[in-house]
């Protein structure tokens, strides 16, 4: 917020700032604007001296709905799509491709996991199958056979994913990859 469609700085108030901010937030939580709800961060900031909003939107699997409509990007033009059939289904045929557990964090290596449970790994392996082909393969190739490695051909991105990072993770590397991994239970008699 508090840029031109073709990109150009405007700015906004910085005195409108905080209420903006909290108007968005309140908007992506209200079930008749949005569903499902959404948790996105806006941030502040200072470009050419002007103040703007940002937030960066992921892909998901989710296909969501404004205020019971659907909606698909094209360029900088949203698209009701909600009585399109066909533009429906190309939708979620393209969002189905989206899953967490595939995202890819091409800066962990091998440093940033605990390479030492690959023994834990192959005798598990081992027990269920005494030929399992994996008991003959390196810890790369156990990685790659297991879906932990991925390479993503249409982006060239290539590294461990998030299934790998929480399978295989030093516990402040899984940390920084998944913030909300740390859960809390009640346990109530």
């Amino acid at each position: 917020m508090g840029a031109e469609d073709d990109g150009t700085p405007i700015g906004i108030k910085k005195n409108m700032s905080k209420d903006m901010r909290k108007n968005f937030v309140n908007q992506l939580n209200n079930p008749d604007r949005m569903s499902p709800t959404l948790y996105l961060s806006i941030e502040e900031f200072e470009y050419d001296g002007k103040l703007l909003l940002w937030v960066y939107v992921p892909p998901t699997s989710t296909v969501e709905k404004c205020v019971n409509r659907i909606y698909d990007r094209n360029e900088d033009g949203d698209m009701d799509i909600t009585d399109s059939p066909i533009q429906l289904q190309n939708m979620y045929n393209r969002k189905s491709n989206t899953y967490a557990e595939h995202k890819i964090f091409p800066y962990v290596t091998k440093d940033d996991l605990r390479i030492d449970l690959m023994d834990k790994v192959r005798n598990l392996a081992k027990s269920k199958n005494p030929d399992h082909q994996w008991l003959t393969m390196s810890d790369d190739e156990i990685m790659r056979s297991a879906g932990l490695w991925e390479k993503d051909f249409s982006s060239g991105i290539q590294g461990y994913n998030l299934a790998g990072v929480l399978l295989f993770g030093k516990d402040e590397v899984i940390r920084s990859c998944c913030p909300g991994y740390i859960t809390d239970a009640i346990y109530r008699v």
